[in-house]
């Protein structure tokens, strides 16, 4: 009984642990701004993803998403990571191809940890990465 518990619950409950932990220090965290982001960028370019920001508030800028992700990247995912890396490095400006990829990768991962935690979870940002708000260009 003490091998059953040990090789096979145990694990799972600290995978299903770990899930969580991404899902709550990363993911919900960088959801919501991005979000509030493109529901700034929606006013602006109802026709393309567009992230939007707001001087009077940090919170909605490209480096609190940058410190963010970098505060985080422990629990990023191998494409997030990669699409991040891009993101920091524009040098001006960040394309909008870049803009979208981002996006795409942090919809698609934030509803996928909460499909495996069996969480509400939105199957079609999960599959177009596409949020509620822009569901026009689906």
């Amino acid at each position: 009984m003490f091998a059953i518990l040990h090789w096979i619950i145990t694990p799972y409950r600290e995978k299903i642990k770990a899930r969580h932990e991404q899902l709550t220090k990363l993911y919900s965290p960088l959801y919501g701004l991005l979000i509030a982001r493109l529901e700034i960028g929606n006013k602006i370019n109802p026709d393309r993803l567009t992230l939007g920001n707001v001087r009077e508030h940090d919170y909605l800028s490209k480096n609190a998403v940058e410190k963010l992700i970098y505060d985080n990247l422990g629990y990023a995912s191998p494409e997030l990571i990669s699409i991040w890396a891009k993101y920091t490095t524009s040098i001006r400006n960040v394309s909008p191809e870049i803009q979208e990829q981002l996006i795409k990768t942090v919809i698609i991962d934030f509803n996928k940890l909460r499909k495996l935690l069996r969480l509400p979870y939105n199957e079609e940002e999960m599959s177009s990465g596409i949020p509620e708000i822009y569901k026009h260009l689906r």
